[in-house]
């Protein structure tokens, strides 16, 4: 499976004018996820969303904020947090964030092919939506990294699920509310289907990070 099967979904950006608009209710097993908010790459804001795995710190796509020279993750309640990058794999397509109270976390977990989870995402103008989806792959991928350069192999999941541009970061939270990965591309040869980075990817640069900041290379 090559990279030329997919849209990298996150290099997607806006201006962002005042507030986040309303927060409905948030489900109380994924109140760890947040939006994120990356400059210094345009004029205007890259987004996409994060979610908290630990008490301080955020995992969301590399590709997001890549080169961004300010990140901001926004919680369900509308409030913001300067973030730091404390982790970032171009290859493997994660960031971790240190933020400093992010509040509720939720610890990483397994899915397997036939399970049902529950997408999160989050977009300026929507807020947070919450999506039920089907596993219906799990899969060993070779994909170029975030910059189209060199080729990795990622361990990742298939999920038939309604996925835009944009999605990137979004965890699959399963049927006990742990993080089962997050959304890295949407399908470019059939609709309705997204691929997810399984959460074994985000533990494995979370063993990296030792509190420091580190280089979010260039901008895509």
């Amino acid at each position: 499976m090559r990279f030329s099967r997919f849209f990298v979904i996150g290099i997607t950006f806006l201006v962002v004018v005042g507030g986040c608009g309303d927060v409905s209710e948030p489900d109380p097993s994924t109140t760890a996820t947040v939006g994120v908010l990356a400059s210094g790459c345009s004029l205007v804001a890259a987004f996409g969303t994060g979610v908290a795995v630990a008490p301080d710190l955020v995992a969301t796509s590399a590709h997001t904020v890549a080169g961004a020279s300010d990140v901001v993750v926004i919680d369900q309640s509308g409030t913001e947090r300067g973030a730091e990058v404390v982790g970032f794999d171009p290859r493997q397509d994660v960031a971790i964030l240190s933020v400093p109270e992010a509040g509720p976390y939720s610890a990483l977990g397994q899915i397997d092919k036939g399970d049902i989870g529950l997408l999160v995402t989050w977009h300026p103008d929507r807020a947070f939506e919450n999506v039920d989806v089907i596993v219906t792959r799990l899969l060993r991928v070779t994909i170029e990294d975030i910059y189209v350069k060199g080729s990795t192999e990622r361990l990742a999941f298939e999920i038939e699920a309604d996925v835009t541009r944009g999605d990137s970061g979004g965890p699959v939270f399963t049927a006990d509310g742990e993080v089962a990965g997050i959304i890295y591309a949407t399908s470019r040869e059939r609709d309705g289907v997204g691929f997810v980075l399984r959460s074994d990817e985000i533990a494995a640069v979370i063993a990296r990070v030792d509190g420091r900041a580190v280089d979010n290379g260039r901008c895509p």
